[in-house]
């Protein structure tokens, strides 16, 4: 039943009870109320059927008043954090819940929010605490006159938990925590009593854990791990496989005897399943481009390079890393792009001169050299054409980064 008509009656008489209580009133007017004693968590939520008894509104008015978190409460939780400094932190990295209620209480401020499709199992993190099941105090009668309840007064926000940065997780625990949201228990219990390991919440948990280290490239069937910055380098299928086992016996789920379960048959569907999840074609693409220029370009006056020399560039790049090229269309795109970007932010020429003619290319950027350097560019034109002493055949030495 809804609990709009209760609050709304108590807010119609707000001589009653303070300010403070009236808008926790008003701005929890879609929960759950619970007139409480000194512990919450002891009193049963009321059934349908006390909302509009005399006896529970005077309850309301006299008694701590805490609400019924999860969905009888259209998915309401907190985010209990143990002191400001902490809720501070949390705020700097997500910004957006600064619009939502906060509230200060004895036990720590509260980030009010209704959870957008997921909804389960709270967590325990560094600092804070997700309420999503039982009861939050939100009204303490005890707290002396005149307290400040409110950080921010305003009302409740619907917020994406998986959108929600809740900081480092070296141990997995977040990462666990949303694929249990999102796709149920790790483990469930078979007829025979079984544990049946839960294939799409293993998948889920071990995408979050992967997917800022390593990507798949469907084109070349080939897994790939970052290893320095916008660096790649091609990682072979067994070690793949000893990645995703150290993930699954580490992960914060379950017992040893249900790890039991997670056999080399299971774990190798689960590889070949996660090759979708870590699927980023067009990112890797424009990772390996980026590294690429940041390791073998520089800027310079009078500089020049032709599209011709990029591209010979880039495949002895892609040779000395271990990297597969891209096409040639491919390539000029994503060159052309990030060439002209703010970071670069360089000129296309169809007159860079060399011998025999005019290629097209770039002003303003030319190729790293080594011990055989590019032609130098001369001072005889704006586009930096190379003197006719310098005809001979251009060598490039790539330089790359060493992965750190």
């Amino acid at each position: 039943m809804n609990p709009i008509p209760i609050t709304d009656r108590l807010i119609s008489n707000p001589g009653q009870f303070d300010p403070a209580l009236a808008n926790l009133l008003h701005y929890f007017r879609n929960g759950v109320l619970l007139p409480v004693g000194a512990n919450p968590d002891m009193e049963p939520a009321p059934l349908a059927t006390e909302w509009d008894s005399p006896g529970y509104q005077s309850r309301l008015v006299t008694n701590n008043i805490a609400v019924v978190l999860g969905a009888r409460s259209d998915k309401l939780l907190g985010i209990q954090f143990a002191d400001r400094t902490h809720l501070g932190e949390f705020l700097m990295r997500n910004p957006d819940c600064r619009r939502t209620l906060i509230t200060v209480h004895a036990a720590g401020p509260v980030v009010w929010q209704q959870a957008a499709t997921n909804f389960g199992a709270p967590i325990d993190l560094p600092g804070l605490r997700v309420r999503m099941t039982g009861h939050l105090l939100i009204y303490d009668r005890t707290a002396l006159p005149g307290r400040d309840f409110f950080l921010n007064l305003a009302t409740i926000t619907t917020i994406d938990l998986a959108a929600i940065n809740w900081g480092p997780d070296p141990d997995g625990r977040i990462a666990a925590w949303h694929a249990h949201l999102a796709q149920g228990e790790f483990f469930r219990r078979g007829g025979r009593g079984q544990m049946i390991p839960n294939a799409q919440a293993w998948r889920a948990y071990l995408a979050a854990r992967l997917k800022s280290r390593f990507c798949y490239e469907s084109r070349e069937r080939q897994f790939y791990r970052r290893v320095n910055g916008n660096a790649w380098q091609p990682v072979p299928d067994e070690q793949m496989r000893d990645e995703i086992r150290r993930l699954t016996a580490a992960a914060p789920v379950g017992t040893a005897e249900a790890k039991s379960r997670l056999t080399d048959e299971f774990l190798g569907r689960l590889g070949s399943r996660l090759k979708s999840s870590l699927a980023t074609q067009l990112q890797f693409a424009e990772d390996r481009v980026r590294a690429f220029a940041e390791d073998c370009l520089v800027k310079g006056a009078g500089a020049n390079v032709t599209n011709a020399e990029l591209a010979a560039a880039f495949t002895e790049y892609c040779r000395q890393t271990g990297q597969p090229p891209l096409s040639a269309k491919k390539f000029r795109i994503l060159i052309g792009r990030l060439l002209r970007g703010e970071r670069w932010c360089r000129c296309y020429s169809k007159s860079v001169k060399r011998p025999g003619g005019d290629q097209n290319g770039w002003r303003g950027v030319q190729l790293r050299s080594g011990e055989a350097s590019i032609p130098p560019a001369t001072n005889d034109g704006a586009d930096g054409a190379h003197g006719a002493e310098n005809s001979g055949e251009i060598c490039i030495k790539i330089l790359p980064r060493v992965a750190a």
